[in-house]
């Protein structure tokens, strides 16, 4: 009688055990499937249409478990940037970069990135804000235009003892591509850096949100760049985003619409040139 007894007690807690082992992997499945999500803001600084105003793109990932490899940003129609508002850097002036010096002239910057990261030191994770520029870089072949980025991170802020740990720039570049459905633009950033170089050999980094803004006129050169649609309508920048592992993310910003299209001058001009 206490066999019998006993052989319950043991097949309901393996039973009991079994299940606790489902529900738990049941419960992991939908991060698992979740993938890479990606959310965001967009709009210029003024809203008035055909304005040469700053405009500025806000993009969030998640989770932390996915680092984001490839992002494409997608610009209504109208919403452009001048590609001949400033000279162009070359791909072995941006390579060039080093710690304190973005290797482009910089008559060239024709914008400026933010990106909040956290940085793993040995085992810690380190919240980190990293500043940069946005240069107009010469295009290749077919395209409508190509930017530079170069992120300086510094000495991580100084939170370590001297000599601290320098950190070399990290250097992206975004090409233009023109949509054969509506003719905005998409902009393209392929294999976004999980790993920072350092001394102390590559740190794990992952990138949390990040912040373009293209300026409506180059500093460099006092012309005009950016400009706003001349469509009193409602315009909407969509991202996608691409992990290294795990599904994709597609999001959007919630619309702008462009305001006082009356006052937009007409006077009409086109010019196009595509490559080099």
């Amino acid at each position: 009688m206490k066999t019998g007894i006993s052989i319950r007690r043991g097949r309901t807690g393996a039973a009991a055990a079994l299940g606790a082992g489902i529900v738990a992997a049941l419960l992991a499945l939908p991060a698992v499937a979740q993938g890479l999500t990606v959310s965001g803001t967009a709009a210029p600084a003024n809203l008035q249409a055909g304005a040469n105003s700053n405009f500025t793109i806000n993009i969030n990932f998640g989770p932390a478990s996915e680092d984001v490899k490839d992002l494409v940003v997608g610009l209504p129609p109208g919403q452009i940037g001048d590609p001949q508002a400033t000279p162009l850097c070359t791909v072995a002036q941006l390579n060039s970069a080093s710690p304190g010096n973005d290797g482009c002239p910089a008559n060239t910057q024709v914008g400026s990135v933010s990106v909040n990261a956290s940085i793993t030191i040995l085992i810690l994770p380190v919240p980190v804000t990293v500043t940069g520029k946005l240069y107009n870089l010469v295009p290749q072949p077919g395209e409508p235009a190509r930017f530079g980025i170069v992120l300086q991170p510094g000495n991580l802020g100084g939170m370590l003892p001297p000599p601290g740990l320098p950190l070399d720039p990290v250097i992206l570049q975004s090409g233009a591509v023109l949509r054969t459905s509506d003719f905005g633009l998409d902009t393209v950033i392929n294999d976004i850096p999980r790993f920072t170089p350092s001394p102390l050999g590559p740190l794990p980094t992952h990138i949390n949100s990040q912040t373009i803004t293209l300026f409506g006129t180059a500093p460099g050169t006092g012309k005009p760049f950016s400009r706003n649609p001349t469509q009193c309508t409602p315009k909407t920048v969509t991202f996608s985003a691409t992990p290294y592992t795990g599904a994709s993310g597609t999001g959007s910003a919630p619309p702008y619409t462009p305001t006082n299209c009356a006052a937009v001058p007409f006077s009409p001009e086109f010019t196009a040139k595509i490559g080099a």
